[in-house]
């Protein structure tokens, strides 16, 4: 959990899910009207432009501005951002409030010349390009034989001892991704009111498997009718959803919505609305921008992420996709982030699991072993849980592999761990020492970080999770 600053720069992340968008950015973007696709269209208030899917790339025109002491009152706020952004030729597209970041927009051929304004003004902390945020997968339970990954890594020796089912408060594990299938039979007992701040209303269904598939590895849970469970069964461990891509599943999201998405989940103030009404415990973070970001993006993603972490928040995050070893991207390489990266059914790191500085723990999300491919659904044997609400009613499941696998994995053994030892509650460096204090050792720190999370080691017994 190291923060590591890099040079301005564009760099791709590989990611092993088809994006259907152009990889051009028009001069004009477009604009979205009620989170459809309509060209031209005046933007609205919580809404979004699209975005491409240019891994490390950005939304044409956008800046994101945060300053270095935001004057009290929402008056004197707003017009400390109006003054700041004609200084510099933009106009305020949405006001934020307090310490949280405006959003503005100029003209794509007067960026460069705008950000050196802004990056001269005393009053501004950080202005940032408005990045894309891409999600890091490829696209008595019925399927439980399939979740191999349950079985051989140490969660059924972990649910004898602590299943998050029994007395005690609930753990809150918000899923900040493309939304979730709340009619699942396998979730819909244990889903909380969530957000969409991307689109600015209580809807986060979707018709993407990505969102509902991390939700699932982290919590499903058990029943009679159910498909498939996650690490975190319990009724006690709930699901948070947060959704920060636009409806059409071939889009981008974007950083603007990332940070308001955790801000959101943290129960901090969006938007100027009322924070929501649950703060999480655990924060899964299975998007990333490229492992090269401007320094102030990454400075607005860590004081983000710094006023999580001061409020008791676990924050955990896939490593990325690329396969290098080029380092983990954001927001996992981000200091009080746990980075996650992938191994295979045999304890390897999977081929396309980037690795290098940030890298914490390894957490399966990889190929399975060849019973696993048995099942039905499943013949390719990645990892297998709920499916989105496109796919065929609420009890499809489907199959994954990647990164944005991995992590939920880790979230849902953080959740169990405050679900058996509420002491920890609210302690995200302890939660994170005992994770990595208990990985299972597999290789170099570059390759694998402290080891290979395991849920039972984890709650302090002997371990099956071995080759």
């Amino acid at each position: 959990m190291r923060l590591r600053v890099v040079a301005w720069c564009l760099a791709a992340l590989t990611v092993l899910i088809v994006q259907a968008c152009s990889t051009t950015p028009p001069e004009v973007p477009i604009m979205v009207e009620g989170c459809s696709i309509v060209p031209g269209a005046p933007i609205a208030s919580g809404q979004q432009p699209t975005t491409t899917a240019t891994e490390g790339g950005h939304v044409p025109g956008e800046l994101l501005i945060s300053y270095h002491v935001p004057p009290r009152g929402i008056p004197a706020r707003a017009q400390l951002g109006l003054d700041v952004a004609r200084s510099a030729g933009a106009e305020i597209r949405r006001q934020g409030h307090g310490a949280e970041h405006d959003l503005a927009v100029v003209p794509e051929r007067d960026i460069a010349r705008a950000m050196e304004r802004l990056g001269r003004d005393p009053r501004v902390a950080h202005v940032s390009r408005n990045y894309v945020a891409v999600r890091l997968a490829t696209p008595s339970d019925a399927h439980y034989l399939a979740q191999w990954y349950l079985r051989d890594f140490g969660a059924e020796e972990a649910w004898a001892l602590e299943d998050a089912d029994g007395s005690g408060d609930p753990v809150i594990v918000a899923i900040v991704d493309d939304g979730l299938n709340v009619d699942h039979v396998d979730i819909r007992a244990k889903v909380l009111p969530g957000r969409d701040v991307y689109c600015g209303d209580d809807d986060v269904r979707t018709s993407s498997d990505h969102g509902t598939h991390v939700a699932g590895i982290a919590a499903a849970g058990s029943s009679a009718d159910g498909r498939v469970v996650g690490v975190a069964k319990g009724r006690r461990a709930l699901v948070l959803a947060v959704k920060v891509f636009p409806d059409d599943t071939s889009m981008a999201g974007s950083l603007d919505a990332v940070i308001r998405g955790m801000r959101w989940a943290a129960q901090l103030p969006i938007d100027g609305t009322t924070p929501g009404p649950y703060r999480a415990d655990v924060i899964n973070l299975s998007v990333g921008f490229g492992s090269a970001l401007s320094t102030s993006a990454t400075g607005l993603l860590q004081e983000t992420v710094d006023e999580i972490a001061a409020l008791g928040i676990v924050m955990v995050a896939a490593a990325g996709n690329t396969g290098s070893s080029s380092g983990v991207t954001y927001p996992a390489r981000l200091d009080r982030v746990i980075a996650v990266g992938s191994v295979d059914w045999d304890f390897t790191r999977s081929s396309f699991s980037t690795y290098g500085d940030g890298l914490d723990l390894m957490a399966p999300g990889g190929a399975a072993p060849l019973l696993a491919t048995s099942d039905a659904v499943c013949r390719f044997g990645s990892i297998h849980t709920m499916a989105g609400a496109g796919a065929s009613g609420p009890g499809a499941v489907e199959c994954l592999t990647g990164t944005s696998m991995a992590s939920p994995f880790v979230a849902g053994t953080a959740a169990l761990l405050i679900a058996a030892e509420p002491e920890l509650r609210g302690d995200p460096q302890a939660i994170f020492d005992r994770l990595a204090a208990t990985a299972r050792p597999a290789g170099s720190a570059s390759e694998y970080g402290h080891g290979i999370v395991c849920p039972d080691a984890v709650l302090g017994t002997g371990t099956t999770c071995e080759r």
